[in-house]
């Protein structure tokens, strides 16, 4: 039987590497421990609600997708600026910004638009 050639990887791929396997492991010790975690956020509320309600929450960062921040500085020097749009008329601005903005993606892809 032949020897499977040896792969060199550089310190970057080496370290994602790493990476991945450390996240593959714990994703399985999480898994094994479900209902441990559950039994130790029932025991921890009954003397510290407060600290079981946090720890429950620090968990959840792991699970549910985190929102992200926009800013939006808007300055209106005319009569003629957004000042005056209302909700809805915002919404339909940011639909079609958002419609040109796929349709833009589209195009930089290759695909043809409809």
């Amino acid at each position: 039987m032949a020897a499977k050639p040896l792969v060199h990887l550089t310190p970057d791929q080496a370290r994602r590497n790493a990476t991945a396997v450390i996240r593959a492991q714990l994703a399985i010790l999480a898994r094994g421990n479900v209902a441990n975690v559950q039994e130790w956020l029932d025991r921890t509320a009954l003397l510290d609600p407060a600290k079981a309600l946090d720890l429950f929450l620090r968990m959840l960062e792991f699970s549910v997708p985190k929102l992200s921040r926009a800013e939006v500085a808007i300055t209106d020097d005319t009569k003629d600026g957004v000042a005056h749009l209302t909700i809805p008329d915002l919404q339909a601005l940011l639909r079609e910004a958002q419609t040109l903005e796929g349709q833009c993606r589209t195009l930089d892809s290759g695909g043809a638009s409809s």
